[in-house]
């Protein structure tokens, strides 16, 4: 068994806000029917390979522990397919892709998948502003707290300073009005903290703050940090080299400001742009040269693909208990295609056509071209 009953025991305890995935997924009662599968798709796993996995799916770094939860979802994904899946199987150069994948029709391809997580630098920060935040929480207070960050700690903060400066102010305010918002802003070695305070409603279970907010335009642009996996994979395991259609998955794991979609499509095929015409030339919505299969032109005007070697990005996304989002992006003008009915259960973005302009397409192409909504 992977989280028998001692195991989930000793356990960290869970904690306001931010957990381990691994403590979230084992401690949290609305997660326990993700729990149940997660064993089922381990017991599924070759034999020879559960050891690795359970080492990584039992650890507390979520950097080890998710990207194995991933690689679990892409593996179940492709037998509840009735797809045959060799995990890491050694190719001439050397190398092991995670899977090969060789669906009933007997079609191959090479499945790879990786998880994408926040910069060091940004994970520090986001671990600093959780040890902050944290220290607030303890505060002995009947007020609830919302902080609002308008610049965020940085490793020379000390936690326990900031929130021994908030109880002071707490301390001295009044608690008979339990109506007023009181509000002071706190400015400590660079980092400038907004805390409202009220006596109003009831307090959380855990600690005094109710809720938390990161600075305006904090949100980083994961495009170069996707892009630039997408590359280490495509060098790799290029179709150019294999001579099979490369697809990778992209697993969000970035948790605090998840990935979406929307990053994918801008990663992929540039941001969305309107040039404005004249008579001759009418105004045109269409996307910048900045993504990553952004084609080019030669000569004559004809399309040169672009990262070629990759053939597909599905982008995966863990949304609630045990429900994914998954989205297929196809390259334009891949060294070797990948066949549109092999996630055809799937959204997928495909190339509609390819004259003058090269245009995409959203489908879900199953042949009765039926698809259940909800259930």
């Amino acid at each position: 068994m992977l989280y028998d009953e001692s195991f989930i025991n000793q356990l960290p305890p869970i904690m306001p806000f931010e957990n381990p995935w691994l403590v979230g997924i084992c401690r949290f009662e609305k997660n326990k029917e993700l729990l149940q599968l997660l064993e089922k798709w381990f017991s599924n796993l070759p034999r020879e390979h559960r050891t690795r996995f359970r080492n990584r799916l039992r650890s507390l770094k979520d950097s080890e522990f998710v990207s194995a939860f991933y690689e679990l979802v892409a593996h179940q994904y492709c037998l509840e397919e009735g797809w045959q899946v060799e995990y890491e199987p050694k190719q001439q150069s050397g190398k092991s892709p995670d899977f090969l994948v060789t669906t009933k029709t007997g079609y191959k391809f090479i499945l790879e998948v990786a998880t994408i997580f926040d910069s060091a630098d940004i994970k520090n920060t986001n671990d600093k502003k959780e040890e902050v935040t944290l220290a607030i929480t303890n505060i002995d207070t009947p007020f609830k707290l919302h902080l609002e960050y308008k610049i965020l700690p940085d490793k020379n903060i000390v936690p326990k300073e900031v929130a021994k400066m908030i109880q002071q102010w707490l301390d001295s305010l009044d608690k008979s009005d339990i109506k007023k918002k009181n509000k002071m802003e706190f400015g400590y070695k660079g980092m400038s903290l907004m805390v409202e305070a009220t006596i109003d409603s009831l307090k959380p279970k855990i600690g005094c703050v109710v809720s938390y907010m990161d600075p305006g335009g904090a949100v980083p642009d994961y495009s170069d940090r996707i892009k630039s996996v997408l590359d280490d994979k495509s060098k790799k395991y290029s179709s150019k080299k294999t001579k099979l259609p490369l697809v990778v998955m992209v697993g969000d794991g970035v948790g605090r400001i998840r990935l979406s979609e929307i990053t994918i499509d801008r990663t992929l095929f540039g941001r969305d742009i309107i040039t404005f015409g004249n008579e001759n030339n009418p105004t045109q919505w269409h996307k910048d040269r900045s993504g990553h299969f952004t084609p080019s032109n030669n000569k004559s005007l004809g399309w040169l693909g672009r990262r070629t070697g990759l053939s597909a990005v599905l982008y995966c996304s863990l949304q609630e208990k045990t429900s994914f989002q998954m989205q297929v992006f196809h390259n334009p003008l891949p060294h070797i295609p990948l066949d549109e009915q092999i996630f055809y259960k799937m959204p997928q973005l495909i190339k509609w056509k390819n004259d003058k302009s090269i245009v995409m397409k959203w489908v879900i192409s199953n042949p009765e071209n039926l698809r259940v909504y909800f259930y």
